[in-house]
């Protein structure tokens, strides 16, 4: 499957394994939730989650190896299947402003995606650090 330019690869089960850009990425599915983790040496973060079963996202988490001191926002989107109209920012932070080295959102209640819609995180990531990426969903369909 192809989604704008990342290629993920179904190898068994619910397990799903891509390799973009340097962008290490594992999603393993347990009891209904999904974790999708994300790690790379100093790029920048431009990462989808879809499912073709509705799904909420419950949080998401990056740890980075330093503290963030170049501006840019850490952030968390719909990108709907229903059009672009519909695309909507959830969350957006910049992690420059206390310098901080983790970025934590938690969606409480979570947030509802159909088939065919993803959740998109970026980051422009200008300090160059490394970073471990998690988005931790949850299958309702």
């Amino acid at each position: 499957m192809e989604i704008d330019g990342h290629i993920f690869v179904q190898l068994s089960g619910e397990e799903l394994v891509s390799k973009v850009s340097g962008q290490v990425v594992y999603t393993k599915s347990v009891s209904g939730a999904s974790i999708l983790t994300v790690a790379d040496d100093s790029g920048a973060i431009s990462t989808y989650f879809s499912s073709a079963i509705p799904f909420v996202v419950e949080n998401v988490t990056c740890k980075f190896t330093s503290n963030a001191e170049a501006t840019g926002n850490f952030t968390v989107s719909l990108d709907s299947a229903s059009g672009a109209v519909f695309d909507t920012v959830l969350a957006s932070v910049d992690p420059s402003e206390s310098g901080a080295s983790n970025v934590f959102i938690a969606f409480d209640p979570p947030v509802a995606f159909t088939t065919g819609d993803s959740v998109k995180v970026e980051y422009t990531n200008l300090s160059g650090m490394g970073y471990g990426l998690r988005i931790v969903t949850r299958y309702i369909g």
